[in-house]
């Protein structure tokens, strides 16, 4: 969204052990009858789902959760995937330097140890002497 509109603007630090520390999952929604919260939510029990567990995402990336209201016993913690986004490109970027950091590595390794192979003698010398 707008840059005019933000102050305190800080690129995220460390976004890949952020990736790391969640846990994406597969599940299914509990019938309203076993559930703690939520009960009258209307949620898709005969559907297999994907996603996160928002408790363990709020301990991760805060800014993704959205927390049940205080004095509202029956409210749930939900999540804005989409603030997840920043977070993974971040990630992504960071692992892409460490990918071309190995690059580099692996080539300077090679050069290396052809610089150090012996100089072979050609088929048309005296070699066989």
């Amino acid at each position: 969204s707008d840059a005019r509109l933000k102050t305190d603007v800080r690129q995220i630090p460390e976004a890949l052990e952020l990736v790391k520390r969640l846990r994406g999952v597969r599940y299914r929604w509990r019938p309203a009858g076993d559930r703690e919260a939520g009960k009258t939510l209307n949620l898709p029990t005969d559907e297999a789902q994907i996603g996160f567990i928002a408790q363990e995402v709020e301990a991760v990336v805060p800014e993704a959760v959205v927390a049940p209201r205080k004095g509202e016993g029956d409210g749930v913690y939900g999540l804005k995937e989409t603030n997840l986004l920043p977070v993974l490109v971040e990630a992504i970027k960071e692992q892409q330097a460490q990918i071309e950091a190995l690059r580099r590595d692996v080539a300077a390794l090679k050069a290396s140890k052809l610089a150090a192979l012996p100089v072979s003698v050609g088929a048309g010398s005296d070699a066989r002497r």
